[in-house]
C-alpha cells in the first residue's frame, strides 16, 4: 500500500509538470506579440507593436484627451469631415502639475540654486502677493555689498537685485509691482544704486526652485572706504576729454586726407556727433604743490608743465630734460574748484555701481546747486551755474572690484564735470589710468626728478602782477636747484622750440614737429614720441602725403644758402653745419616773427665772391669794393603781417615797410580792410622814406636835412565825420536806435533828441560817444552804461564792418551789440529752459542766451517761431537789399535757405512792444553791426572808406646841436594822389607842415588843402584846414595830440 501511494504521488507530480509545460507552451503559441530583450513589444515577424490607452487618446493636434469625453473623438469617423472648434475642443484635455520647492531668497545661495529658480512671489503683511517670473540671473562681485556679491534676477517685468536678504527693484519692476496694487511695498524704501528697496517684504520673499541645494555661501562683509577717506598725496596718470567749445576750429586749415577732406587736429576725437579735445596728464599731488605735466598730440615732442601753489602757478614747456619759457603768474580757480566751492554742502550721493570693461565701479554724485541751497552768496556764481557756464553736476567714480587686479579697491577711476543746462558746452572728463601713493615729504625736487626735468633755459620770471606774492617767490625758490643753460641767450645758432599750441595749427610749430618726426622716421623709428604721433591720423597723413609735404614747405621761412655763408668768420660763430650766419637773427614773441640785425662788422669785407672760393664753407666776400662809410647798419623785422627794413649808411637813413593781411588768420590783423574779407597776404600798405643830413657849420654843429617819402595805401581806411551829431542804428535790433534815456540804455524805432550823439576824436582811431545829457558810453567790466567820465574806459574804436557799417569796440576789446530779445518770451518759447530755470527766471535766461543760446541760433524775441516773412527779412538786413533789391522776396528766401539760416539770421518780422537788449559781445557778428548816421536832415552816413592812394612829399630842414641837445626846424611839403572807381586818378591832397623840435619834444603847424569833388568842378572848390599838434617821446611811452584851428572853403573862379 505504501508503494502504491508513493507511485501515485510521482504520477500526479509528473502530470502536474506536464500540465504546466503544456500550459506555458499553449500560452506562448497563442501570443501575437512579445517583448524583446530591450523591452520593445514586437509581433512574430519582428514588427514593433502599436498600443493605446483605454483612458486617454492622442488628438490630431498632439494634445492628450480623455477617451470618450463627450462628443469629442481623437479620430474622425470614416466618411465624415470633422473640425476642432474653440475652447470646447480642449474640454477633455489632460492637465498636469509640476513639482516646485519653495525657499526663502538670499544672495548667499549658490549659483546652482539660482539656475533652477523659475519664479518668486512678493508678499505683503496683508496677505496680498504677486508672482514674478525669473528668466535669468547674474552674480556680480561687489565689495560694497553686504556679502561680497549681489545677484540680479532678470525677468520680463524688470530686474530685482538681492544683497543678502535685502531686495531692490529697478524702475521697470517698481512700475510692475505698483500696477499690481502693491505700491505700498516701497513706502519708506530708500533709493539705492540698483533701484528702490522693497521695505515691506523683509522675511517674506519666496522663490520656487526646480532643484534645491541647501548649501549656502558664507556672508562676509568687506568694508570699502568712501572717497573722502582716500590718500591725499599721489601720482596719477590721467586721460582728459573735454568738449570743444568751438568745433569749427577743430579741423586743419592747411592739410587734408587722401579724399581732400580737412584733417582733424591731433588730439581731436568725434563721438556721437560731438567734438572733444583729448590729452594725457601726469598729476602729482603733494603737501603744498599740485603739478600737471600735459602731453598734447599737436606737440608730440614737448610737454606743458604747470606747478600750482595756492593761487600762483609756474608754467614752462619741456623738451627732454630742459624747461623753456618759465613764468610764474597768478591763476584763477578752475571750473572744478568754482563748482565744488559752490556745491551743496560738498556731500556726495551714492548713485550705484556700474561695470566698465569688466571693472566694477561705484558712482557718486555731487550737485553744485541744491534745491534749498542757502550757502551760496555769490549771485554771479549762481547765474553762471544756471546759465550753463560752469558745471552743476560732478560725477565721481571709484573702483569697487577689478578682477584683473590692475586697480585697487577704492582707487579713483573717473571724474566727470558737466552742466545739465540745455545747450551748454560745459563737459569734461578725467579718466585715471593709474595712481600711486606718495610720501608727504615729496616736493619740488621729487616732482622734477619724476618728470626728468633737470635744466631750464633761462631763470624763471615773475609776472609783474605777482612780484610781491609769497607763494610766487616760494615757487621760484623751490625751483632754484635747476641748472640754467642760457642757450637761447648765448648761442646765436640755437633754435628755440616753438610754443605749444595744443588746439591751434601754427605754421612754425607744425614745421618743427614735422622735421623731428621725419628725422625719427629715418633714424629712430622706436622713438616713443614718433610711435605715438604715428597713431594719430593728423601726423600720419602729413608724413605720407606729398601734397601735405608741399604745404609744409610753403610755410617755411627758407634761409638762403648765400646768406648763411656771408660774413666775417673770424668774429662770428659757426653753425652746426659749419656755415656762418649773416648778423643776428632773433625770434620774436609772435609766432612767425623774426628780427634781423646786420652791422658794418658783418659786411666789412662785402664784395664779389672769388670763383676759387665759391665752395669754401664760411667764405668771405673779400675781393669786391668795400663800402666807404664809417658806420653801417641793417635792421629788418618780419612777422605774419609786416616786413620792415631800415638801413643806416653814415648819416642817411632809408626805411621801407610792407603791410599785408595776417598770413595765418587775416582777422587778427590791425588793418580794417583785412577784417572785412581781404585774403591772407593781401597788400594793404607799402611805403618808403629816405632822409639824410650834412654838417654845414662846425661849431655849434649845424646840419641841413633833406629827405622824402612815397607811400601806397590800400587800407580802405575808415574815415569818421565828427562835425555833425549822429544817430547809432543797430543792425541786430532791426534798425532801432541807441538811446540815452535819462542815464538808462534803450533802443527805439525812431530817432530824436534823446538818440542824438556827438563823436569826439580820441586819437588813434578811437572816439568818445557823448549823448545829449553830456554822458559818455562806457564798458565797465562788460556792463554797458552811461557815465560823465571821459577817459580810457570810455574810448570806443570804430572799425569797418563792410557795406557802410561799423563795429564799436571798447577798450577791453568787446563789441557793442544789440538785439530785440525779450527774456520772458525766450523762456516761453523753449520748454527745456523753462524746466531748467523756472517759468519767470529772466536773469538766468539772459545769461543762457549770452553763453549758449546765441551760438545755437535760438530766437530770443517775441515773434512767432518759424514763421518767415521774406519782406521782413529784406527789411531787416541792408546788405541783402543792396544785393537783391528792396522787394526781391524770392532771392531773399533762397539766400536764407542757402546761407542765412546757418548764419543765425532772423527771417521773421520785428516783434511789437520789445525795446531790445544791449550788451558787450566778444564776437563780431550782425548784432555788433551799427550804422552811424548824421543828424543833418537827410541822414547821410558819417562813415566813408578811403580808396587806394599814392602819397609823396619832400622834407627840408636845419638841425643845431647845442650842449648835446638837438634843436631842429623842418619844413615838409607833399601831396597825395587817389583813385576813384568811376573817375580814375585824381589829386587828393596838398599839404605843408612846419615843425620845431627840441630833443624829444616836437610842436608843428599843419596846413592841408583838399579838393571837393574835383571831377565835377575841375579843382575849383577846395577845403583848407589848419591845425597844430605836439609829440613827446618819453622813456615810458609817446604822447601826441593835435588841435583843429579852422577850416575854410576856397573857390577859384
Amino acid at each position: 500500500m505504501k508503494k502504491i501511494i508513493l507511485g501515485l504521488f510521482f504520477v500526479i507530480l509528473l502530470l502536474l509538470a506536464g500540465m504546466f509545460v503544456l500550459s506555458i507552451t499553449a500560452a506562448e503559441m497563442t501570443k501575437e506579440m512579445r517583448g524583446n530583450d530591450d523591452g520593445v513589444m514586437a509581433n512574430g515577424i519582428g514588427v514593433v507593436v502599436k498600443v493605446g490607452s483605454s483612458d486617454f487618446e492622442l488628438a490630431p493636434d498632439g494634445s492628450m484627451i480623455i477617451r470618450g469625453s463627450g462628443s469629442m473623438n481623437a479620430t474622425c469617423p470614416a466618411g465624415q469631415t470633422c473640425r476642432l472648434l474653440g475652447a470646447a475642443s480642449r474640454a477633455g484635455s489632460l492637465k498636469v502639475a509640476s513639482s516646485e520647492t519653495p525657499r526663502k531668497l538670499s544672495s548667499t545661495l549658490p549659483d546652482e540654486s539660482f539656475k533652477e529658480l523659475k519664479s518668486l512671489t512678493l508678499k505683503d503683511t496683508s496677505g496680498h502677493s504677486v508672482k514674478v517670473v525669473i528668466e535669468s540671473f547674474q552674480r556680480l562681485s561687489l565689495r560694497s555689498s553686504k556679502c561680497g556679491s549681489v545677484v540680479h534676477l532678470i525677468g520680463p517685468q524688470g530686474r530685482l537685485t538681492l544683497d543678502d536678504y535685502e531686495m531692490t527693484a529697478d524702475a521697470a519692476m517698481e512700475a510692475f509691482v505698483s500696477d499690481a496694487g502693491m505700491e505700498h511695498l516701497f513706502e519708506g524704501g530708500s533709493l539705492t544704486g540698483f533701484g528702490r528697496r522693497l521695505s515691506s517684504t523683509d522675511g517674506m520673499l519666496e522663490g520656487f526652485f526646480n532643484l534645491l541645494n541647501d548649501v549656502e555661501w558664507t556672508c562676509e562683509f568687506i568694508d570699502l572706504p568712501k572717497p573722502d577717506a582716500l590718500p591725499q598725496f599721489y601720482h596719477a596718470k590721467i586721460r582728459v576729454k573735454h568738449l570743444h567749445e568751438t568745433p569749427i576750429m577743430a579741423y586743419s586749415h592747411m592739410f587734408t586726407d587722401l579724399d581732400g577732406n580737412a584733417l582733424d587736429l591731433a588730439g581731436i576725437v568725434i563721438e556721437d556727433g560731438k567734438v572733444y579735445k583729448t590729452w594725457t596728464e601726469d598729476l602729482v599731488k603733494t603737501g603744498s604743490i599740485t603739478a600737471y605735466l600735459s602731453q598734447f598730440e599737436m606737440a608730440p615732442f614737448m610737454q606743458e608743465l604747470r606747478l600750482k601753489r595756492g593761487q600762483m602757478e609756474m608754467r614752462m614747456e619741456t623738451l627732454g630734460s630742459v624747461g623753456y619759457r618759465c613764468l610764474v603768474d597768478g591763476v584763477p580757480a578752475s571750473a572744478l574748484q568754482a563748482a565744488s566751492g559752490n556745491a551743496d554742502g560738498g556731500q556726495m550721493e551714492f548713485m550705484g555701481v556700474e561695470v566698465d570693461k569688466g571693472i566694477v565701479i561705484r558712482h557718486w554724485r555731487m550737485y553744485t546747486v541744491g534745491e534749498d541751497n542757502d550757502n551760496t552768496t555769490d549771485n554771479m556764481m549762481m547765474n553762471m551755474v544756471t546759465a550753463g557756464m560752469i558745471p552743476d553736476v560732478i560725477d565721481y567714480f571709484d573702483v569697487d572690484t577689478d578682477p584683473s587686479g590692475a586697480f585697487a579697491p577704492g582707487q579713483p577711476y573717473r571724474v566727470r564735470m558737466r552742466s545739465t543746462v540745455p545747450g551748454s558746452k560745459v563737459w569734461s572728463e578725467k579718466q585715471y589710468l593709474s595712481i600711486t601713493a606718495l610720501p608727504v615729504t615729496f616736493e619740488m625736487e621729487g616732482i622734477m626728478d619724476m618728470f626728468g626735468i633737470s635744466l631750464v633755459d633761462t631763470e624763471c620770471k615773475l609776472a609783474k602782477e605777482v612780484v610781491n606774492e609769497i607763494d610766487a617767490q616760494e615757487l621760484v625758490n623751490d625751483a632754484s636747484f635747476l641748472n640754467i643753460t642760457n642757450r637761447s641767450v648765448t648761442d646765436p645758432n640755437f633754435k628755440m622750440p616753438p610754443t605749444v599750441y595744443p588746439w591751434t595749427e601754427m605754421g612754425k610749430a607744425v614745421e618743427y614737429n614735422f622735421d623731428r618726426l621725419v628725422e625719427a622716421h629715418r633714424h629712430d623709428k622706436g622713438n616713443p614720441e614718433f610711435i605715438r604721433a604715428k597713431k594719430t591720423k593728423y601726423w600720419s597723413e602729413i608724413i605720407k602725403s606729398r601734397f601735405n609735404k608741399d604745404a609744409i614747405d610753403s610755410i617755411r621761412f627758407t634761409e638762403d644758402d648765400d646768406l648763411e655763408h656771408v660774413g666775417n668768420v673770424s668774429n662770428g660763430t659757426m653753425s652746426a653745419s659749419k656755415r656762418r650766419r649773416l648778423g643776428t637773427w632773433t625770434a620774436g614773441d609772435e609766432e612767425g616773427s623774426y628780427f634781423v640785425t646786420i652791422t658794418l662788422s658783418d659786411l666789412k669785407h662785402a664784395g664779389l665772391i672769388r670763383p676759387e672760393h665759391r665752395d669754401h664753407e664760411g667764405r668771405r666776400l673779400a675781393d669786391g669794393r668795400r663800402l666807404g662809410v664809417t658806420d653801417w647798419k641793417f635792421v629788418s623785422t618780419v612777422n605774419p603781417e609786416q616786413i620792415a627794413i631800415e638801413v643806416e649808411i653814415g648819416v642817411a637813413t632809408v626805411k621801407m615797410e610792407v603791410h599785408y593781411c595776417h598770413l595765418v588768420e587775416p582777422t587778427w590783423t590791425n588793418w580794417g580792410a583785412c577784417q572785412t574779407g581781404s585774403a591772407a597776404g593781401a597788400l594793404v600798405l607799402a611805403q618808403a622814406s629816405a632822409i639824410g643830413s650834412q654838417v654845414i657849420w662846425p661849431s655849434p654843429p649845424v646840419s641841413v636835412v633833406m629827405g622824402g617819402y612815397l607811400a601806397f595805401d590800400n587800407t580802405a581806411g575808415l574815415a569818421v565825420d565828427t562835425t555833425q551829431p549822429v544817430f547809432l542804428r543797430s543792425i541786430g535790433a532791426g534798425g532801432k536806435h541807441l538811446q540815452d534815456n535819462n542815464g538808462q540804455m534803450g533802443l527805439v524805432p525812431q530817432a530824436d533828441l534823446w538818440e542824438s550823439f556827438n563823436l569826439i576824436d580820441a586819437r588813434s582811431g578811437s572816439f568818445w560817444i557823448k549823448s545829449w545829457r553830456n554822458e559818455h558810453l562806457q564798458d565797465y567790466n562788460n556792463d554797458v552804461r552811461w557815465t560823465v567820465n571821459r577817459d580810457v574806459w570810455e574810448k570806443i574804436r570804430v572799425l569797418e564792418a563792410g557795406s557802410g557799417l561799423a563795429y564799436l569796440q571798447s577798450h577791453r576789446g568787446q563789441y557793442l551789440a544789440a538785439n530785440v530779445c525779450n527774456w520772458q518770451c525766450y523762456l516761453d518759447r523753449y520748454p527745456d529752459l523753462k524746466n531748467a530755470f523756472g517759468p519767470t527766471n529772466v536773469a538766468a535766461a539772459q545769461a543762457h542766451w549770452t553763453a549758449n543760446g546765441q551760438a545755437e541760433a535760438r530766437i530770443c524775441t517775441c515773434q512767432a517761431a518759424n514763421v518767415c516773412d521774406w519782406q521782413c527779412y529784406l527789411d531787416r538786413y541792408p546788405d541783402l537789399q543792396n544785393a537783391f533789391g528792396p522787394t526781391n522776396m524770392a532771392a531773399a528766401q533762397a539766400h536764407w535757405t542757402a546761407n542765412g539760416q546757418a548764419e543765425a539770421r532772423i527771417c521773421t518780422c520785428m516783434a511789437a512792444g520789445t525795446d531790445g537788449n544791449i550788451f558787450w559781445s566778444s564776437t563780431k557778428n550782425r548784432d555788433a553791426m551799427w550804422q552811424i548816421i548824421q543828424n543833418n536832415g537827410w541822414q547821410s552816413s558819417a562813415l566813408s572808406s578811403g580808396s587806394p592812394s599814392v602819397a609823396g612829399g619832400l622834407i627840408f630842414g636845419l638841425k643845431v646841436l647845442i650842449a648835446f641837445i638837438e634843436v631842429a626846424f623842418t619844413v615838409e611839403i607833399g601831396g597825395a594822389v587817389g583813385f576813384h572807381p568811376q573817375h580814375g586818378i585824381y589829386l587828393a591832397e596838398v599839404y605843408g607842415k612846419t615843425s620845431f623840435s627840441v630833443w624829444e619834444a616836437t610842436v608843428y603847424f599843419l596846413l592841408k588843402f583838399n579838393p571837393n569833388s574835383p571831377w565835377d568842378n575841375k579843382y575849383k572848390d577846395w577845403s583848407m584846414c589848419a591845425s597844430v599838434g605836439y609829440e613827446v617821446n618819453a622813456f615810458w611811452g609817446t604822447y601826441r595830440d593835435d588841435f583843429h584851428i579852422f577850416c575854410e572853403e576856397l573857390w577859384f573862379r
